[in-house]
This record gives C-alpha cells, sequence and structure tokens, in this order.
C-alpha cells in the first residue's frame, strides 16, 4: 500500500490477441494515486518496449523530487 505519489510503482506485460495477432501492453501504474503513469504497446514482448515504458516513467520524475 502506498500513502502518497511516488512511492509504489507496479507493472504488467499483458498480451491481447485481435484479428488473429498478438499484442503486447505494458502499463506503469503509481499505487498511490492509481493512474496509468506511462504505458507502451508492442507486437512483440521485448525487453526494448518495457525499457521504453520505464523511461517515459522515470521521465515524469524530472523536476518533481
Amino acid at each position: 500500500m502506498a500513502t502518497g505519489l511516488n512511492q509504489k510503482w507496479v507493472t504488467d506485460v499483458t498480451e491481447f490477441h485481435l484479428f488473429g495477432e498478438k499484442l503486447y501492453l505494458s502499463p506503469m501504474m503509481d499505487l498511490g494515486t492509481r493512474e496509468i503513469i506511462a504505458y507502451t504497446m508492442s507486437d512483440r514482448p521485448t525487453y526494448g518496449f518495457v525499457g521504453a515504458m520505464l523511461d517515459q516513467a522515470i521521465s515524469k520524475l524530472d523536476g518533481k523530487a
């Protein structure tokens, strides 16, 4: 449980099957606000797409720490 902003983040990679194709979603949620703070989608579950999501989330911290 988080009691404030940016104390705990959680993420997951979810696979969707759409029109015979696979799509992967990687969101990052802030448990303090329950908001999705970053996400990426890809047709392959690679480190690159998860890393891009993490870079998005970390860039939101710039100037807020």
